[in-house]
């Protein structure tokens, strides 16, 4: 009996723990602070206006979400000077060394943009170099394809269909600033050697510490970062699992 009442208790704080890492999250709804209209000045968000763009960037309410009730809306409207958006990130009193992150998002392209719909996920430490340094780079392409650079590398992503939303993301070890996987829907890659494109730029940053929004036509959604779980962690759930398995026989 006690050692059943350990194996609950146990069971019972490591789901707790897995369901408290995520370390930040935006979901573009009005309970974060976010409202209809232009992107701009909203919960962190700011025009990098480094040259006259012809894109806006609103929050929109309509039936586009990936959940929820609003979203990011990327559109070549022609009316706006902006062509960039950039959200800060500060995880440094949440991020422990040694976690593994998680950094992904949802988007939905449209395919007819002048442009690929682009987002960054970058660190920039102490580089001074604006918002160049990254961690990786996703672009959904006008041809219904997806690239994602890491460490210099090009990776594929076929068969995007317009108008369906698509998880992207990049697992990273902050530690040694090494890429882990890289993924667009149900298409990944993973594999040694793949570390932040930008690893070896002066002052890269080892924490994620921005998201940067570019060019294309689309709707953005949901962005996390959250820890990934530890081998060990994950056998100990499954050694839980069977064990309550291995009772009910």
């Amino acid at each position: 009996m006690k050692k059943l009442f350990l194996l609950l208790t146990i069971a019972c704080a490591t789901v707790a723990f897995a369901e408290n890492q995520t370390l930040f999250s935006i979901d573009f709804e009005e309970g974060e602070g976010f409202t209809a209209g232009s992107v701009t000045g909203q919960v962190g968000w700011t025009d990098l206006a480094w040259w006259v763009g012809t894109h806006s960037f609103v929050i929109a309410d309509e039936s586009g979400a990936q959940s929820g009730s609003q979203y990011l809306h990327v559109a070549e409207d022609g009316d706006s000077n902006a062509n960039q958006q950039n959200n800060t990130i500060d995880i440094s009193e949440e991020y422990t060394e040694g976690m593994k992150l998680l950094l992904h998002g949802w988007a939905k392209a449209d395919f007819t943009g002048a442009a690929p719909l682009s987002i960054r996920f970058h660190c920039l430490g102490t580089s001074g170099k604006g918002y160049d340094v990254e961690i990786a780079e996703f672009n959904f392409q006008q041809d219904g394809s997806g690239n994602a650079y890491v460490s210099g590398k090009n990776l594929t992503f076929e068969g995007l269909t317009q108008g369906v939303y698509y998880e992207f993301g990049v697992q990273i070890d902050p530690s040694t600033k090494a890429v882990e996987k890289v993924f667009v829907g149900e298409n990944s890659y993973e594999g040694e050697g793949m570390t932040y494109k930008s690893a070896t730029a002066e002052g890269c940053g080892s924490l994620p510490d921005g998201i940067r929004v570019y060019n294309g036509k689309g709707c953005l959604d949901n962005f996390k970062i959250e820890v990934v779980p530890e081998p060990a962690f994950l056998g100990l759930l499954a050694l839980v699992g069977l064990f309550f398995a291995r009772k009910q026989r």
